[in-house]
């Protein structure tokens, strides 16, 4: 799923955390080789500051282990660039739950911020999954 499928389709406000739309991440001076390659620019402190409803994690194709992907995000926290990151950090923790949406053969997995939940209740559904901090 490529990042801009999402905010085309679904016609919302997207801002990509990755740099690559942002005009400020995608000029920002940084070291590389620290992280995934081309995910090297996320910045959590950005996303925390621009408050999003909704927060796009990962998309999983079919058969794929959710848990066992979060799992080893857990252990590779010092890597700079998943999203999957966000899960543990105590700062998302308080004001997002996970959440998965299932469209066709893939599972998006979503932060969802506490005061959005109302309005996703139907197409989002929490994941069955403990990931505290």
């Amino acid at each position: 799923m490529t990042a801009g499928a999402i905010p085309y389709y679904s016609e919302l406000i997207a801002h990509d955390s990755l740099g690559l739309s942002d005009p400020v991440l995608a000029h920002e001076k940084i070291p590389l080789g620290r992280g995934i390659t081309g995910h090297e620019k996320m910045d959590l402190w950005r996303i925390d500051a621009l408050s999003p409803d909704l927060i796009l994690i990962n998309g999983f194709g079919p058969g794929a282990n959710i848990e066992h992907e979060i799992n080893k995000a857990r252990h590779q926290r010092h890597r700079v660039g998943s999203l999957l990151q966000l899960l543990f950090y105590r700062h998302f923790a308080e004001f997002y739950r996970p959440r998965i949406l299932t469209a066709e053969t893939t599972r998006i997995l979503f932060l969802v911020k506490l005061s959005a939940i109302p309005l996703v209740q139907d197409q989002f559904k929490p994941l069955d999954f403990n990931f505290s901090p």
